[in-house]
Order: C-alpha cells, then structure tokens, then sequence
C-alpha cells in the first residue's frame, strides 16, 4: 500500500496527509504529524489502517484523473465489502475454532490483493529506461 499511494502522489511526500484527508474523524490523533515524518506516518496507516488507505489511494486517484465510478466499479467494492466482512465472521469463529484464523487470513489477503492489483491499472507507473 505504500509504494502504490507513493506513486499516485509522484513520489510528492509533503503532499502527504493520513489518508489524504478523506477519513478527518479518524484521523484527528495525528493531525499535524505528516509533515515531520511523512513516509513513518504512510508506513503506519498501511500497516494499521489497510482498508482505509486502500480507500483514500482510490479516491484520491480518481480525483486527481477525474474519474467516476460506474457500475462495475461499485461491484467490485460490493464484492471487497462482503470479503471484508466474511474475514471478520471468521476472526469472531476464530474465538472458539483456531482453523478460521487461516480463513480470515486468506480472505484478508484476497482482499488486499484485488484492491492491490485493481488500483496499479490507476496510478502512473515510473519508466524504467535503459
């Protein structure tokens, strides 16, 4: 999650806020703080605040290309809200029965990689020349 909001902001670190400002409610605790040390700020909120930064890399992409989402869009966020939330079923099954841990956990990945790969096809990557 790093490297991919790194580039949707072209590697621009003092254009960074905690979650680009799209979640103030969460946010209040370390209002300020981006700017002594943007990249430990970055590295915490993808680390703590997966979703949420996934989330605000998306949006802040598709303000910055003026983009919209459309109805496939909306069913690929349908279909992350229902992995995110079948992960939490199996966290809370996981109290009495170990084995769904490794089922939050791959379902925790799925997600993280479907947003992963659905966001680089967005950002600008660097070229590499030779």
């Amino acid at each position: 999650m790093y490297k991919i909001r790194e580039s949707a902001l072209n590697g621009n670190m003092k254009e960074y806020t905690c979650c680009q400002g799209y979640y103030h409610s969460c946010t209040k605790c370390i209002d300020g703080q981006e700017e002594n040390c943007p990249e430990c700020c970055l590295c915490m909120e993808a680390l703590f605040c997966c979703s949420c930064s996934i989330s605000a890399t998306r949006m802040l992409v598709m303000d910055q290309y003026e983009l919209h989402s459309d109805e496939w869009d909306r069913r690929l966020i349908r279909i992350n809200n229902m992995l995110q939330f079948a992960s939490l079923i199996c966290d809370l099954m996981a109290l009495c029965n170990d084995d769904m841990k490794e089922c939050s956990e791959i379902l925790d990945c799925t997600y993280c990689h479907h947003h992963h790969y659905h966001l680089v096809g967005f950002v600008p990557q660097p070229s590499h020349a030779e």
